[in-house]
């Protein structure tokens, strides 16, 4: 994808006797600085990894699409990793245009990631197009509290989420928009939008491979019985 190529490179590990090849590296810089602070990395066979040293506290991969020109940029779209950013917008790219950035943090979530992010480019809104699972749900409510300057707090229960502010105490159900629940309870300035991959899949990569969520077949109380029984008696010892 020629529009991002200026934004990953190969690299190589010259220490590692047993591959000599060369895997993708997404370049992690800092907000203020040009200067390279590690990569994410990706290889055959699922490999993925960071480069040793790399700076996740503070910096992160980011593909400003604005050529360069920060103040332009009016949308920024978190992803958990680079491949999902590339996936996100090649199946989006007719739809957003140039004055946009990808951001992946590649895994972790730091507050100052995502704060030096938004200094870089201070006119934009944020997107949180994380994962479609209880751990992107909570990165989205980690990003509106940070962008919105709403402090929460968040704790898994049985059912979801249960989230906290000096104003409000509410359970949050994952499959459902956490901006729509949230701004229920809290008055929010909407500094920050949605745009999640389709509910029949995990993550934006997984949408571009068509690879669905498989959905998981419930048993009856007959059947989890049965199967507790015979887990509970195998049989004559002999």
């Amino acid at each position: 994808m020629k529009t991002l190529a200026p934004f990953i490179s190969l690299v190589s590990d010259r220490r590692n006797g047993n591959f000599n090849g060369f895997n993708i590296g997404f370049p992690y810089t800092a907000a203020g600085s040009d200067s390279i602070v590690g990569y994410e990395i990706r290889g055959m066979g699922g490999y993925k990894s960071k480069a040793a040293g790399t700076d996740s506290s503070t910096a992160a991969w980011v593909a400003d699409l604005s050529h360069a020109k920060n103040g332009l940029v009016r949308h920024v779209f978190f992803c958990e990793s680079a491949f999902d950013a590339m996936a996100f917008f090649q199946m989006n790219r007719t739809r957003l245009g140039e004055n946009i950035a990808l951001v992946s943090l590649g895994g972790t979530f730091s507050d100052r990631q995502v704060q030096g992010v938004m200094e870089r480019f201070p006119d934009a809104r944020a997107y949180d197009c994380f994962d479609n699972d209880l751990a992107g749900r909570i990165n989205g409510l980690r990003l509106m509290a940070l962008v919105e300057d709403i402090p929460l707090k968040i704790t898994k229960t049985d059912t979801g989420l249960m989230v906290e502010s000096k104003d409000a105490s509410f359970n949050l159900a994952p499959d459902r928009s956490i901006y729509t629940q949230v701004g229920t309870h809290i008055p929010v300035r909407y500094r920050m939008g949605q745009w999640q991959p389709p509910k029949d899949f995990k993550d934006w990569n997984d949408c571009l491979l068509g690879k669905r969520i498989e959905p998981k077949i419930m048993t009856s109380k007959y059947e989890r019985d049965e199967n507790l029984a015979g887990r509970r008696n195998p049989g004559i010892k002999m």
